[in-house]
């Protein structure tokens, strides 16, 4: 038996949703909640932990370019930290980070 992508993401959502229901997470005001609040939910706790949005996109299959269009809202201090270190990367090399 030969299991294709769709087959993989529907077993996946299936499995999400029994582990969301067992851990009372599933259901929010007494309606079913949407798999794209708990992904949301796990980009924005990978942001404000401050992890590079490289790792953050490669984590969640998407992009960094996706990434920065959804979650870069002005209140987020972290997109703007990420930017300030792509742009100054010389700066926050091992050598720079050690005399700082």
């Amino acid at each position: 038996m030969i299991i294709n992508e769709k087959d993989i993401v529907n077993i996946r959502g299936i499995k999400i949703v029994r582990f969301s229901r067992e851990l009372g997470l599933y259901l929010v005001n007494e309606k079913p909640r949407p798999m794209t609040s708990i992904r949301h939910g796990s980009v924005q706790r990978d942001i404000l932990k401050g992890k590079s949005l490289t790792n953050v996109a490669l984590t969640h299959n998407t992009s960094e370019e996706m990434l920065r269009k959804v979650y870069a809202h002005s209140s987020n201090k972290n997109f703007a930290l990420q930017k300030h270190i792509q742009e100054h990367s010389d700066y926050y090399t091992r050598k720079n980070k050690q005399t700082a």
